[in-house]
């Protein structure tokens, strides 16, 4: 606010002095309240409409201004993860060990069982001892699976000198009439520590096969053929008398 002050005073009728005052000068900044308030969505406004509007320019020149200080935090925290990262892979172990348990079956069980009593590598190729609770009459169709890493293929096994069952005894319990097999392992697996999983599995795309023997169920043959359901369509295909899976 500017102020001044002008006053004339006549000292006579012929002549007159003028005689100036002027007052000394403030400038007082006004003051204007306005109320902001708060839409539905969050944003912020006042009766200009212009709050949110100038806050959200304020934030993108203040994130302009420190654009390279933001870069570079950013860059030496992605380098101090990855030097971690690093650090950490270099301690990790080239090689490694997978322990199992896996129990022995009991002679007197009444199923069918078959269980992988020893097993032998050369690398390239596995021999298997293999004991069966029950005589067989003829040689059935076993597999193999191996698995690492994603990784998974199944082989199929072929027996020697199936009439000649040996007797092999581990850790002091003997096991009579075992058959043996070999099974030649996939490329990414050779030379490579594996672990067994000796109880042999019935049923499954992949699991035990009787091969060409006949199972009979109170001299009744095992069912043999394809299920389908009529609602939905699926299917699924027995061979005597165990799941196979999808035909």
């Amino acid at each position: 606010m500017f102020c001044a002050i002008l006053a004339a005073i006549q000292l006579g009728a012929a002549s007159a002095t003028n005689e100036v005052i002027l007052s000394e000068i403030i400038e007082e900044p006004a003051w204007k309240r306005q109320v902001v308030m708060q839409d539905g969505d969050g944003e912020i406004f006042n009766d200009s409409g212009a709050v949110g509007s100038a806050a959200e320019t304020a934030a993108i020149d203040n994130v302009a201004t420190n654009a390279h200080q933001i870069a570079d935090a950013a860059r030496v925290v992605l380098t101090n993860a990855l030097e971690r990262l690093h650090g950490a892979q270099s301690h990790a172990a080239t090689n490694a060990i997978g322990l199992a348990f896996a129990f022995a079956p009991e002679s007197q069980r009444t199923n069918l069982t078959g269980y992988v009593v020893k097993t032998e590598t050369s690398g390239a190729t596995d021999t298997q001892w293999v004991w069966y609770n029950r005589e067989l009459a003829l040689k059935p169709s076993r597999f193999v699976a191996y698995e690492m890493q994603g990784r998974a293929e199944t082989n199929k096994v072929t027996w020697v000198d199936w009439d000649s069952p040996q007797t092999v005894t581990i850790d002091g319990r003997t096991w009579q009439g075992c058959r043996v097999c070999t099974v030649t392992r996939p490329v990414w697996a050779r030379g490579l520590p594996c672990v067994d999983k000796p109880n042999d599995i019935l049923g499954g795309p992949t699991g035990f096969d009787f091969g060409d023997m006949l199972v009979t169920v109170g001299g009744v043959p095992a069912y043999a053929g394809i299920i389908t359901n009529a609602a939905t369509g699926a299917t699924l295909y027995f061979d005597n008398g165990f799941l196979k899976g999808e035909p």
